[in-house]
């Protein structure tokens, strides 16, 4: 890692970093991602290595979904400039990086762990703060991943809201309504969550965080839709959803309100894809792989279920490539167990076997790991490969 040189430091003197990171951030809050990305390639190398401007650009590239540049810029990061409360979130946030990055879930786990337990009386109190917040983040990962167990977690997450206080305290409110958002999707269940998606939309709308708005009743409205409840409710958060977004011209938030409205229609009242199709299209053209690898899945699944396995199989594909390009590991994994079973649906065995076996011998979670093994012995199966077949 290098400091900064003479150029970068002018750079820096003529805008300052705070001016650089209101730059990058600014037009997230609208959902144009690929507005920030383009301000971010306009700095210099030594600019993007500043601990704070290396930290959001590689919150800027999760959000989107480029897991490995995320990465990349996390390790250029200088330590050497960064406090001890920065040296925490960068490794925190490096920590939760690699469940994506890699698909592996309890090394992170003990890494973010061992940096709160080893944190140092130096760091700033809203840096911990954030730490912690992470942590729960990467903690609710393992669980996603059924490597920890969920009510643990729930324990140790159930201080979130009061991390959220500290951080609205310290003057960073983004991330104060960040851990509100996990605790109120993640820790709580049925009723409970709905009505705390609920109230974490009007918190935003009143400390001017129309696009967190959005995105609660976005999720809530999923969450309904989940759980069977009626059209008319998911529709209406759907509304109080678009309401907020259009506050804002919010670029993503429209295609994520048309993706949940899709997808009611195709669940309850047997609509084609169609709708499904225009927003990954859109996702595309808004450079927001992270919507559409998403979608793909939800494509293939579709085109399963109705009996096209030629269509799913295209589908997963594409998932898998993109997965691939832009380093997302963890839904790398979920397409290739995908990809496995319409390979044997569509008697490809050779390609079925070749594709189990590499995974196995990579570094995946346990329990993904054990899917792998479970199908490579279901290929040998129906090849008649018994000896092989475990």
């Amino acid at each position: 890692m290098k400091s900064a040189d003479k150029a970068d430091s002018n750079q820096v003197d003529a805008l300052g970093v705070e001016q650089i990171l209101l730059r990058i951030k600014k037009p997230q809050y609208k959902g144009d991602y690929k507005a920030s990305a383009a301000y971010g390639n306009t700095l210099s190398a030594g600019i993007k290595q500043l601990p704070q401007v290396a930290l959001m650009l590689a919150r800027l590239k999760m959000r989107q979904g480029y897991i490995a540049q995320a990465e990349a810029l996390l390790e250029n990061a200088d330590q050497t400039t960064a406090s001890s409360g920065e040296q925490l979130v960068l490794k925190m946030e490096w920590a939760a990086l690699q469940m994506l990055r890699r698909g592996v879930v309890i090394p992170p786990v003990e890494v973010a762990t061992a940096a709160l337990e080893s944190l140092s009386e130096a760091a700033a109190p809203a840096d911990v703060a954030d730490a912690q917040r992470i942590h729960c983040r990467v903690l609710f990962n393992a669980v996603i991943a059924r490597e920890m167990d969920r009510e643990l977690v729930v324990a140790q997450a159930a201080e979130l809201p009061e991390i959220a206080a500290r951080l609205e305290a310290s003057g960073l409110i983004d991330e104060g309504l960040s851990a509100r958002f996990t605790y109120a999707d993640n820790v709580l269940v049925g009723e409970a969550r709905i009505l705390a998606l609920g109230e974490l939309a009007e918190r935003a709308i009143a400390v001017g965080q129309s696009q967190v708005a959005g995105e609660a009743y976005v999720r809530r409205a999923e969450r309904r839709l989940a759980a069977g409840e009626e059209s008319d409710r998911i529709l209406a958060d759907l509304d109080k959803a678009a309401k907020r977004y259009a506050e804002v011209n919010h670029v993503i938030g429209p295609i994520d309100i048309r993706r949940v409205q899709a997808q009611l229609a195709i669940q309850r009242e047997l609509a084609v894809p169609d709708e499904w199709i225009g927003c990954l299209a859109l996702y595309r053209e808004a450079d927001y792989p992270k919507g559409a690898i998403s979608l793909l899945m939800d494509l293939s699944q579709l085109a399963h279920d109705s009996g096209d396995t030629a269509l799913a199989l295209d589908y997963r594909q594409q998932g898998l490539e993109a997965a691939r390009a832009t380093g997302m590991g963890m839904m790398e994994d979920n397409f290739q167990l995908a990809l496995i079973d319409l390979l044997m649906r569509n008697n490809q065995y050779g390609a079925a076997i070749e594709v189990c076996e590499a995974a196995i011998e990579s570094d995946v979670p346990r329990f993904n790991k054990g899917n792998y093994e479970q199908m490579l012995s279901t290929v040998y199966a129906f090849v008649r490969d018994f000896k092989r077949s475990r």
